[in-house]
């Protein structure tokens, strides 16, 4: 996307180190007080388990669909991809619709 922005004759700017640690702060502070709250008000007996697999499954996708970037120009092999990763493990004998 930063690409296509200079290619546009957009110019874009690279954010200060300072901003970029800020932002890795926030996040970490954000999944602590999401830990918190999902055992505190939400009753979920180990919430860091749920945020471990979650984020490992965010790197799973950020993965999976680099290669296809940007979606929009190739939209049949995201389509497969979701097919072969998620729908296909459906089965639809069982599934209740």
């Amino acid at each position: 996307m930063l690409k296509e922005a200079g290619g546009l004759g957009l110019q874009v700017h690279q954010p200060p180190p300072e901003f970029l640690q800020d932002l890795i702060d926030f996040r970490s502070a954000d999944l602590d007080e999401i830990s918190r709250i999902s055992r505190e008000e939400r009753r979920i007996e180990n919430p860091d388990a749920m945020i471990v697999q979650y984020r490992e499954l965010i790197e799973k996708w950020h993965a999976l669909v680099k290669p296809l970037q940007p979606i929009r120009d190739n939209q049949q092999p995201y389509a497969d991809l979701l097919r072969q990763v998620i729908y296909s493990r459906i089965d639809l004998t069982t599934y209740q619709n």
